[in-house]
């Protein structure tokens, strides 16, 4: 018999992940226009594998004590939606996730791009 898992913070980041991935479907025009690219499914998809690999950057720089993901940097985008090229901010969710796993208290990100980031400083 399959065990039943509790209902962690763990689980409700993982949740409101799947949430907006399924939100990605039902976008209007305007949103699309927000963030900047072109619709698709393969969008989409690329998105989640971001913001799974820099998780698993932020879990192997704990082990290993340094870590990079290539395909991340995704800082434009908010909470409740995607803009400037970024479907999710790759940063916030990973770090939300490794507190919610009881990995981390606190996270500091530095933003070393030509502009900051808009979540970061909103």
């Amino acid at each position: 018999m399959k065990e039943e898992k509790d209902n962690t913070e763990s689980d409700t980041v993982e949740g409101e992940v799947n949430q907006m991935v399924y939100k990605l479907y039902y976008l209007t025009d305007k949103e699309i226009r927000r963030i900047g690219l072109p619709w698709s499914a393969d969008l989409v998809d690329r998105a989640r594998r971001s913001v799974s690999s820099t998780i698993e950057a932020c879990r192997s720089a704990l082990s290993e004590n340094i870590s990079i993901n290539l395909g991340g940097g995704t800082h434009h985008a908010f909470a409740d939606h995607g803009a400037g090229y970024c479907i999710f901010n790759d940063c916030a969710v990973a770090a939300r996730q490794l507190q919610a796993e009881g990995l981390v208290e606190r996270i500091l990100i530095a933003d070393c791009d030509v502009h900051h980031g808009d979540n970061f400083f909103g």
